[in-house]
């Protein structure tokens, strides 16, 4: 499977602890991360990341978290498997 590190994007220093595949989908959930403490769940497809939409284009969600800095608070959309939309509050954890 190839999947696309959400801790990896354009040499980030931020993470919010998650393994997405190529659709954004979420395939894996870091203990103790910033979106495990949110309450982001594996299955979970990202939607948008501070009102930026993410498309299949991955770039789209590299620029919208390249601006990210540790502690800042993020707002990230999702729909879950049960194909109910929700928006988290996120803070931004070191990358490590």
């Amino acid at each position: 499977m190839n999947t696309v590190s959400a801790t990896a994007a354009v040499y980030s220093p931020v993470s919010f602890g998650v393994n997405m595949d190529e659709k954004n989908v979420v395939t894996d959930v870091r203990p103790g991360s910033a979106a495990a403490n949110a309450g982001v769940r594996i299955g979970d497809r990202v939607l948008a990341v501070n009102g930026v939409r993410i498309t299949g284009d991955q770039l789209a969600q590299f620029k919208a978290m390249a601006k990210a800095k540790p502690g800042d608070r993020t707002k990230v959309e999702l729909v879950g498997p049960d194909n109910q939309t929700r928006t988290l509050d996120l803070t931004w954890d070191m990358n490590d």
